[in-house]
């Protein structure tokens, strides 16, 4: 009877020995597994951070079919149809925030366009591509003067585009919404901007640049 006991007794404790192990393997592939979504949760993150950062070196511009806009004084019944030609150097991009500089030159239509004016720029755009921009003048003083323009980011073409609106002015009132198109040296736009005498890079020295 003292033999059976002992046996017994061992036999109890492989059991919960055993019961033991198998309840670390599945603590451990808890663990193990709750710290693989983690770490892919984590790279998701950052990709989705990172989606826009192409953003970084790129200028944007207007393309001739989305040049017209409005322009309204306070005394006015209609709106005088006018150009708007803006090209953005967009000098970095990063966990969806961009930055750079905006030159943009604004002009009833049929009269002669003048010089364009600078602003700086900085905006964000979240990972399924809405978009904000505010555009501050460049002035002596230091104010921050902004105005802001909202939109998407839209494939046309397999081509990445801007879809934005904005409205700035003070005495008067500007209404724009054009989509934005990337540009480059290869690009018959960079030399020569749609409703403008000038290229890109003459746009953007011309305003300050």
């Amino acid at each position: 009877m003292e033999h059976f006991w002992i046996n017994k007794s061992i036999f109890k404790s492989l059991i919960a020995f055993s019961y033991l192990q198998a309840s670390n393997h599945v603590k451990n592939h808890t663990v193990h597994r709750a710290n693989h979504v983690k770490l892919t949760n984590h790279l998701n993150l950052n990709r989705m951070n990172n989606k826009w950062d192409f953003l970084t070196g790129t200028y944007w511009y207007v393309p001739e079919q989305y040049l017209p806009a409005t322009q309204m004084g306070g005394n006015d019944t209609e709106p005088i149809m006018s150009i708007d030609q803006t090209v953005w150097q967009i000098t970095g991009a990063s966990n969806g925030y961009f930055w750079g500089n905006c030159a943009a030159l604004f002009y009833p239509e049929g009269e002669t366009p003048g010089e364009p004016s600078g602003k700086r720029m900085i905006g964000s755009v979240t990972p399924d591509g809405k978009v904000q921009i505010s555009f501050m003048l460049i002035n002596e003083s230091g104010i921050a003067m902004s105005v802001s323009g909202w939109g998407k980011m839209v494939k046309l073409n397999d081509a990445w585009t801007f879809e934005m609106q904005m409205a700035s002015g003070t005495t008067d009132i500007y209404s724009h919404w054009a989509f934005m198109y990337s540009t480059s040296p290869e690009e018959p736009s960079w030399n020569k901007l749609p409703g403008v005498d000038y290229s890109v890079p003459e746009f953007l020295e011309a305003a300050g640049f």
